[in-house]
This record gives C-alpha cells, structure tokens and sequence, in this order.
C-alpha cells in the first residue's frame, strides 16, 4: 500500500561515487505495520571495486544553512537523550551546515547479504528478496562468518555502533546488499517528529527549508553519496513561519 504523500515529494539523488562504486536500486517508499519505509538494494562495481571498509559508509542528515528557531541547547540534548543512540552518534547542530552521523549498519533497521546467484529467480530489479511474514527484511549477516554478530537488527546496530568491530569489514563486490529503513519517530506526512503520545514537534520551522533524508549513504572520507532520498514537504516552502509558542516543548 502506497504511502499517503499527498504533502510530499521523494526525491532521490546520487553522486559520481554512486555510479563508479555501487550500483543500487531504492524501493519506493511503502507504509507497513503504521511505518513509512524505504529499502535499498546495492552491490558493488566489480571493475571499479576499491576495497571500502564499513567505517567509512556512514548515515545520517547534513544540512546546507544552519538551523532557524532552535530552542536552548538544553532541551536539544534532552531530546537527543529520549533516542536509542549507537555509541558512534556524531552531531553538530550549532554550525552553519549543521549534520549528524552514524554508520550505515549502525543505522538502518534491517541488514541483509546475499550472493548475486542466488537472487537470479528475482522477477524484477526492483523486487525485495528476504521478507518475513511481518513484512520487514529479513536479517542475515551469515556471509560476514562471524559468529559474534548478533542474528537480529537491534544487536546487529549495538554491535556496529563500535569501531573496533566495523574496522573488521569491507563491503565486498561479489554480494547483493539489502538496507531496510523507517521513520521511528519521525511522521513525513506531518514533518514533525512523534516522540509519544503527548509530545509532537514541528520540524519545519527549524529547518531553514532544507528537507530530511529518508534514508541516505555516503562516504566518510570524501562526502560523496551512495545514495539519498530527501523527503520534500509542501511547508518547507513557507519556511519562514516561526515556531508557536513555547508550551509546544512542554511534556
């Protein structure tokens, strides 16, 4: 079922690091289980292949003008307390292209690997391989051969968050990658992030115009992307109204 864009446009985009590297497919986002998702399929060149460690994808937003409206650094660090963080969680909100950062398998919900051979009975380049019954990706990180990573999402993301494991990995151009994510907190249809039930805020009097990634990847050392899908909402273009007042923090 399509999600209810009606506000929203998709956008993806990638970079020469895109074509000359990887080659992915992005799913078009899809709402299941009350969740707006978007899921990628991706594999390496092998002619252009240059070994690429796990520490050097990472995930995350960047921003391109500083941020309008912020409230004080207090409470944003309260509400950077309320998320289930990995360790590695990098962020600067206060310069003038405010970002914040992770890697990529620290971040995305569902992580799977398979050989290309054995995705050959796969209709369309655009189908997922490995759904469960519960419509979400199935994780499977066997072909890494070790043991110690933990079988299912969450530990995969603990697991990932410290460097001392991600060094370990290289993406390899002989594999099919699958990342799977969805908004937690975050409703495109509203833009505002859901942190309960009596705690909504509207995003986009703070953001300066600039839209949110639904999901993205790029290169640690050079910047270029992987791949990017900005989530456009029709009030980003009205970006000048200000916050309400400051009850809308309250909880």
């Amino acid at each position: 079922m399509a999600a209810p864009y009606t506000s929203l446009a998709i956008c993806s985009k990638g970079s020469s690091s895109l074509e000359s590297e990887m080659t992915t497919t992005i799913i078009p986002p899809i709402r299941t289980l009350g969740k707006d998702r978007v899921s990628i399929i991706g594999s390496y060149k092998e002619d252009s292949y240059s070994a690429q460690g796990l520490t050097e994808v990472i995930t995350g937003q960047d921003f391109d003008r500083p941020f309008r409206n912020l409230p004080s650094s207090h409470i944003v660090q309260r509400l950077l307390d309320m998320l289930p963080l990995p360790d590695s969680f990098e962020c600067d909100f206060l310069t003038d292209k405010p970002s914040f950062h992770h890697p990529l398998l620290a971040g995305c919900q569902h992580f799977r690997i398979d050989k290309a051979e054995d995705l050959s009975n796969i209709a369309t380049e655009d189908e997922l391989h490995g759904i469960g019954a519960d419509m979400n990706v199935q994780e499977d990180t066997a072909l890494l051969n070790d043991e110690n990573i933990p079988r299912d999402g969450p530990g995969r993301k603990r697991f990932f968050s410290k460097s001392s494991n991600l060094s370990r990995f290289f993406f390899e151009p002989a594999f099919i990658y699958t990342f799977d994510f969805y908004s937690n907190f975050f409703s495109p249809t509203k833009y505002s992030l859901e942190m309960g039930p009596f705690l909504s805020i509207d995003l986009i009097p703070y953001f300066n115009g600039l839209p949110l990634f639904l999901s993205m990847a790029k290169i640690k050392s050079s910047g270029e992307f992987l791949w990017a899908t900005e989530c456009w909402h029709k009030r980003l273009l009205n970006y000048h109204e200000t916050p309400g007042r400051l009850a809308r923090w309250c909880w």
